[in-house]
């Protein structure tokens, strides 16, 4: 297991492994100092400091220039400044050396300008910007970004007021190696921005998905260079921080599907972008005016799709939401665009049913996967009936289900013991039963994200952890190796029906 702990003061926002396994990218709200921003603010004592010391530099070759007396018209040694005038031999009768190129005297005053020049060009201009009154901060300071967590950090530590007041929130994405924990590099920092949507690998493994600060845009960025690939605009009227999620990919049709929402109007519009052209088209737009009351307590909570795989035409599983209850009015769906809504079943359970953190669909799309205070309810995702269910273990309270290995049918839950201790357990849905678990640390207060790795070698979470100083993010990557593969090895309750 490696813990890799980030300063004090950043949020985690969310993780994502890399196509291959090899790596986790980690996305989280940070303070930084863009440079160009303190050289901009600080321009008075900086473009001072700089005429002060032109002026230091041009008087001591002045003062060279004087003491370096010439005859006018008359050749001069470059060395030693000795006139050769009627000098017959090759080098200088003073001090030997070679006469290729002697200089020519001139007047004084022609000597002395062009060294007196700079003090005056960069003195009027430090002149006319005070005379124009120019301010410290304006658009000329958003020019570059130049972004320095390290110096932010450091001039705390330092305890330089001055500079640490010019630190601004900021979201960066991370790479990390998935073997060691060690830090490859920063991939993209920017601005921070509000939306709460998660950053999402492509299936080709060459871009990441981000929301930008600029304009409210959503941005594919290349993985290889960091550069923003291609972008697109918010549906009209959407506030900003609008984009919630990726609902799914169509790599065949080069197609992915985004959410966008405003959280006052618990409206969610749902977009099929095409990455190679940059159109998009709305797919389906729906809100539940009955939760406005709940609204107030998670703005954020609006209806959330879900892709399901290989449907033709394209399904998605549409929920009312995180945290969202079926006592709310709004119970999870499968919507089959330009056709019909079918609410999945919940009769057998009825209230008992809540739908905990995101739903999780299997790679082949016959199968949804909730997270339920009950434990792990599975459906058919072409009839919404509800199929089978497998019981949280003995003394432990579902928080959210958090991955899914598609290739071996394991299935990763949030879930907490009565002392408040968080816990990763592993059901394996093939089998029917919970094969093991992972402790999170005792100083955890919250897990914002999790993530398999593609060959189900390692889990990624990520979380908040607190400290007396206060809180800050920190990353854990578990083995999955370490977890048992047969049969007898297995705990906690096996699957209690099976509706065939």
């Amino acid at each position: 297991m490696h813990r890799i702990t980030f300063p004090a003061g950043a949020t985690a926002r969310s993780a994502a492994y890399a196509a291959d396994g090899k790596t986790i990218f980690v996305h989280l709200s940070d303070t930084a100092i863009n440079v160009w921003d303190v050289l901009c603010y600080y321009w008075p004592e900086l473009l001072g400091g700089v005429c002060g010391l032109v002026l230091i530099v041009c008087t001591l070759l002045i003062r060279r220039t004087l003491a370096r007396k010439r005859l006018v018209g008359e050749p001069h040694c470059r060395r030693c400044n000795y006139c050769l005038k009627g000098a017959a031999g090759p080098r200088c009768t003073e001090c030997g050396h070679a006469i290729r190129r002697p200089v020519i005297g001139r007047p004084m005053w022609r000597r002395v300008l062009p060294k007196f020049a700079p003090v005056l060009m960069i003195g009027a201009a430090y002149g006319w910007l005070w005379a124009a009154k120019t301010p410290r901060s304006g658009y000329v300071g958003h020019w570059f970004h130049w972004w320095s967590p390290d110096l932010h950090a450091w001039s705390t530590t330092a305890g330089l007021a001055w500079l640490t007041a010019r630190g601004q929130a900021v979201d960066r994405v991370i790479e990390f190696d998935a073997q060691s924990g060690r830090t490859l590099r920063t991939l993209y920092t920017q601005r921070y921005q509000s939306s709460p949507m998660e950053i999402a690998i492509t299936p080709d493994g060459r871009g990441l998905l981000i929301p930008l600060q600029e304009n409210n845009r959503l941005a594919i960025i290349d993985i290889a260079s960091g550069r923003v690939l291609q972008t697109l605009q918010p549906p009209q009227g959407m506030p900003a921080g609008c984009w919630q999620q990726v609902a799914g990919f169509d790599p065949r049709r080069q197609l992915t599907f985004v959410v966008a929402g405003d959280g006052t109007r618990l409206v969610s519009r749902l977009l099929a972008w095409n990455t190679q052209t940059g159109e998009s088209s709305l797919l389906r737009e729906v809100s539940f005016p009955g939760l406005s009351a709940y609204a107030r307590v998670a703005p954020m909570a609006v209806p959330r799709f879900y892709r399901i795989p290989h449907a033709s035409p394209d399904c998605f599983l549409q929920t009312p939401g995180p945290e969202h209850s079926i006592t709310f009015g709004a119970r999870p769906a499968i919507v089959t665009i330009g056709g019909g809504v079918q609410t999945l079943d919940d009769a057998r359970w009825g209230k008992f049913l809540r739908s905990r953190g995101e739903p999780l669909i299997a790679i082949g799309g016959e199968w949804v996967y909730l997270a339920s205070s009950f434990g792990v309810v599975a459906y058919d995702s072409g009839s919404g009936r509800l199929v089978s269910g497998l019981p949280i273990p003995f003394g432990h309270v579902v928080r959210e289900a958090s991955g899914l290995d598609a290739s071996r049918r394991w299935l990763v839950v949030n879930t907490s013991t009565p002392a408040g201790r968080m816990h990763f357990v592993i059901a394996d849905l093939g089998r029917g039963q919970w094969i093991g678990q992972f402790n999170l640390p005792k100083q955890w207060s919250e897990c914002r994200s999790s993530s398999i790795a593609p060959d189900a070698t390692s889990l990624a979470a990520l979380g908040t952890k607190q400290t007396p100083s206060g809180s800050g993010a920190e990353l854990v990557i578990f083995d999955m190796k370490s977890l048992p593969h047969d049969d007898e090895r297995g705990w906690g309750p096996r699957v209690i029906w099976r509706n065939e």
